[in-house]
């Protein structure tokens, strides 16, 4: 997101794939520059807030290209529920969890490596996850 020229890739690939919706883990100023990427009618789902900060939004986006952003919290959506769908929900996530969910690792250490472990992580946080493993 750093690069000179993101903005104007994102939007030419919103474009190509008819994006019109977006998973927002990062919050902040982020939300607004994939938004206003996207087409007219388009929404951001805002689930996490990596970057502490607000979503940050311009509002002409809002009223005049008819976009929104909303808040998606699972464990409020899991309670409005029954069994079926929460099964039915269980078993797509379960066949995506091999490819489009795929969480990449990139360090696994003891409780008492955690610290430094955190620091390389802190340095580049998009390697991949650190996993802290207690001793067994």
């Amino acid at each position: 997101s750093s690069d000179e020229d993101f903005d104007e890739r994102l939007r030419e690939m919103c474009k190509r794939l008819g994006a019109t919706v977006m998973f927002d883990a990062v919050a902040g100023e982020l939300t607004g520059r994939v938004l206003r990427a996207m087409p007219s009618g388009a929404q951001a789902v805002v689930y996490g807030a990596l970057s502490l900060e607000g979503c940050l939004t311009d509002p002409r986006s809002l009223i005049f290209e008819r976009k929104s952003v909303r808040g998606f919290w699972l464990s409020d959506w899991m309670r409005t529920q029954g069994a079926i769908e929460k099964f039915r929900a269980s078993g797509h996530v379960q066949k995506l969890l091999g490819d489009e969910l795929k969480t990449e690792v990139r360090e696994r250490l003891p409780l008492e490596r955690a610290a430094e472990g955190i620091k390389r992580y802190a340095q580049e946080m998009t390697g991949g996850k650190l996993l802290i493993v207690p001793a067994l």
